[in-house]
């Protein structure tokens, strides 16, 4: 990818040379979107195997092996069957797998000892109706509409329907179409078609 274009002609922030096969070469807004897909798709697999290899290689292992074979109280914690390199690795089951999760507020049990407040507050479908609005008027947050619709739905679970949570269904309903349909639009419109500078 270019970042500087005054120094190289037809250079394009969304080139690529995986796709095309053709170093700077300029995308559809579509092979922008692609690009980026392809992008995390690559550095999510890089990170699952580096999970499971419990991370060692990474900064935090260097730190933490330094430290858990020096300092005396640190390397007392482990087993003398531990090899060195083995001190710095990463708990992924407890860190990131089955953490212990701290609920601060259990919304059945809330309903259940508040049964009257809890349906007067209505605080999921406050923020179903805040997350499909700022979805369906802007642009730029326009996929808050999706997690405006699962937000949505989950209210409608633990509060009933109410006037709230129906019209963020629709709102978010409405926003969800918008954002396939603007996509699709990029997909098959050149910026320069647009009359934009490129």
């Amino acid at each position: 990818m270019c970042l500087v274009s005054l120094s190289i002609p037809n250079c394009d922030s969304s080139s690529s040379s995986l796709i095309l096969s053709t170093p700077y070469a300029k995308f559809f807004w579509g092979g922008t979107l692609l690009t980026i897909f392809v992008t995390l798709v690559i550095f999510s697999f890089f990170l699952l195997g580096w999970e499971r290899i419990k991370y060692i290689g990474s900064l935090e292992w260097f730190i933490r092996t330094i430290t858990n074979n020096i300092i005396p109280a640190r390397k007392q914690t482990f087993d003398s069957t531990v090899i060195w390199w083995q001190r710095g690795e990463k708990d992924v089951e407890n860190t990131f797998t089955n953490p212990d999760w701290i609920d601060l507020v259990d919304p059945v049990k809330e309903k259940e000892e508040n049964k009257d407040e809890f349906l007067l507050e209505q605080k999921d479908s406050k923020l179903a109706l805040i997350l499909s609005i700022v979805g369906l008027v802007t642009l730029i947050f326009n996929a808050a509409s999706i997690f405006g619709l699962f937000v949505t739905i989950n209210a409608r679970k633990i509060e009933g329907k109410n006037k709230k949570n129906t019209a963020a269904l629709v709102l978010s309903i409405i926003g969800c179409v918008f954002f396939v349909a603007f996509y699709a639009v990029c997909f098959s419109v050149k910026i320069g078609s647009l009359g934009l500078p490129i």
